[in-house]
C-alpha cells in the first residue's frame, strides 16, 4: 500500500504508474486517477492562463533572479540550470552553490577567512581548501600561490627545506 500525494488515500502499488528514476519505490508519487487529471488539466488551455510562470515570478523578465543563500539579486547565467524547478534555475547561485557544497563536504568555507595560513597574506581574492591527499583530512585554507606550490612538491617536505637551503645559499652569495 502507498498514499497518494494528491488525493491523500492509500492504494495499492498497482494503482501507481512506474518512475524509477524519481521514486525508491519505483511508483509515482501520485495514483493514475490524479495523474489523468493533471494531464487533462495541463492540456486544458484555461489551465495555462492560471499557472503562468512569467506571471508568478516577473523578475525573469527583467534578467534577474534573488538567491535564496545570499539574498541578492543577479543575472540568469550565475544560476546553474535545474529542470526540477519551476522557473528552469537553481535557487542559489553558482558562487553560493560552491561555498554551500564546501561546507558540506569539508565543514568549512573559503568565506569563513580572507587570509592565507601558510604565507599570511591578506584580502586575497582566490582561496583553495588544503587537504592530505593520503588521509583526506583539512589541513587548512591556502592563497592559489601557497597550493600551487604544495602540489608541484607533492606536499614532500624533504623538498622544501631543500628550496629553502637552495634561497638561503643564493642570498649568502648576493651579499
Amino acid at each position: 500500500m502507498k498514499r497518494c500525494s494528491k488525493c491523500k488515500k492509500a492504494k495499492p502499488f498497482e494503482a501507481f504508474n512506474n518512475d524509477v528514476r524519481n521514486q525508491k519505490d519505483g511508483k509515482r508519487a501520485s495514483c493514475r486517477n490524479c495523474e489523468r487529471v493533471r494531464v487533462r488539466d495541463v492540456r486544458n488551455q484555461d489551465y495555462w492562463k492560471e499557472h503562468d510562470p512569467y506571471t508568478k515570478n516577473r523578475i525573469h523578465w527583467l534578467g534577474v533572479k534573488r538567491c535564496r543563500l545570499c539574498g541578492r539579486r543577479k543575472p540568469l547565467t550565475l544560476f546553474h540550470r535545474a529542470r526540477r524547478n519551476k522557473d528552469g534555475l537553481h535557487a542559489f547561485c553558482m558562487s553560493c552553490v560552491h561555498t554551500y557544497r564546501q561546507q558540506q563536504i569539508y565543514g568549512m568555507s573559503i568565506r569563513d577567512t580572507d587570509t592565507c595560513q601558510a604565507c599570511g597574506a591578506m584580502g586575497i581574492s582566490v582561496l583553495c581548501i588544503d587537504h592530505d591527499h593520503a588521509t583526506g583530512r583539512i589541513r587548512g585554507i591556502l592563497c592559489h600561490r601557497c597550493n600551487m606550490v604544495l602540489g608541484a612538491i607533492a606536499d614532500d617536505t624533504k623538498i622544501l627545506v631543500a628550496m629553502v637551503r637552495y634561497l638561503r645559499k643564493s642570498l649568502i652569495a648576493r651579499v
